[in-house]
């Protein structure tokens, strides 16, 4: 019975890095005015490097877990956008 307690522990802790790495990626875009993942203009450069900033600050924060795959690849769709543009 232990290590089926443990086993949903672990399921639940996945959960929540999923449920908090979504929410950490939808406010990030909101915040940037960013609201979709491709095909939105920035509305200044100053949002753009404001995204990138917190996408890296994300990275760290997740570091280590299958989450922080998520927010990188986040940040290397703006970090593409950003090139494009240039």
């Amino acid at each position: 019975m232990g290590s089926s307690k443990s086993f949903s522990e672990i399921e639940n802790t996945k959960q929540a890095l999923q449920a908090l790495s979504s929410q950490f990626i939808t406010e990030t875009r909101i915040n940037s005015g960013r609201a979709l993942p491709f095909g939105h203009v920035f509305q200044s450069e100053i949002s753009k490097s404001r995204l990138i900033s917190d996408l890296e600050k994300g990275r760290k924060d997740f570091r280590g877990t299958a989450q922080e795959r998520v927010i990188l690849h986040e940040l290397l769709l703006v970090l593409q956008q950003k090139l494009l543009t240039l």
